[in-house]
This record gives C-alpha cells, sequence and structure tokens, in this order.
C-alpha cells in the first residue's frame, strides 16, 4: 500500500481543505444512494462542495446522480469516490500548505520547576 496509500491520503486532505469543510459543515445525506444500499453525502464547505460515496462504483451513484454539475473526481479507491465541486469547475487545485508544527525541545524532568 505504501505510497498509493499515502497519496490517497493526501488527495482526501486536499478535496477537504479546497472545499473549505470544516467539522461544522452541513452534511445533505443523498437518498437516492441509500436506497441503492450506498452511503452518499454532499458536505457543503466554505468553497464548494465534497461529495463522497462508499460503497458500489460510479455507476451507482456519482454527484450527477442527485442533479450536482460542477464537480470533479479528486480521490477514488476500490468501493469508494471523492469529488470537489467549485464554482466554475476549475481543473484539480492543490490547497495551501501550513507551516510544519515546531518541534518542542526535551527537558529533564529533574530541571524543571513545579508549576505551583
Amino acid at each position: 500500500m505504501g505510497s498509493d496509500l499515502q497519496n490517497k491520503i493526501k488527495a482526501l486532505i486536499n478535496a477537504r481543505k479546497v472545499a473549505g469543510v470544516t467539522s461544522g459543515s452541513i452534511v445533505d445525506m443523498q437518498e437516492n444512494a441509500r436506497q441503492a444500499g450506498l452511503y452518499a453525502a454532499r458536505i457543503r464547505g466554505s468553497h464548494g462542495a465534497l461529495y463522497v460515496r462508499v460503497g458500489g462504483d460510479d455507476n451507482q451513484w456519482n454527484p450527477s446522480s442527485s442533479g450536482y454539475a460542477d464537480y470533479r473526481v479528486y480521490a477514488q479507491g476500490s468501493g469508494w469516490s471523492v469529488w470537489v465541486g467549485l464554482p466554475g469547475n476549475p481543473s484539480v487545485v492543490t490547497a495551501a500548505h501550513h507551516a510544519a508544527f515546531p518541534i518542542p525541545r526535551y527537558k529533564q524532568a529533574s530541571r524543571q520547576r513545579a508549576p505551583f
């Protein structure tokens, strides 16, 4: 799995960032997918939408199955796909990267002063 799995995880993270999806984003379950025995949802982000399908394949459900347009595949694997819908349907873009967290310096406990 190695680099293939890493690339899929990076693509999923990128899709979430590009669409502006957060933990507070609204999730719209897709009833037509549920009736077909699949899980599918539209997650509304601040920049666009994220469409997710778990189970089946693109012939059984994709965003157009629910009437959505202007989306692109961002990541997919065996039995799942993720699409991003952005205004104007631009080609796949990469979200800005944040600086890495600083590496904390190790301090021996015996040299620490109690906080009380």
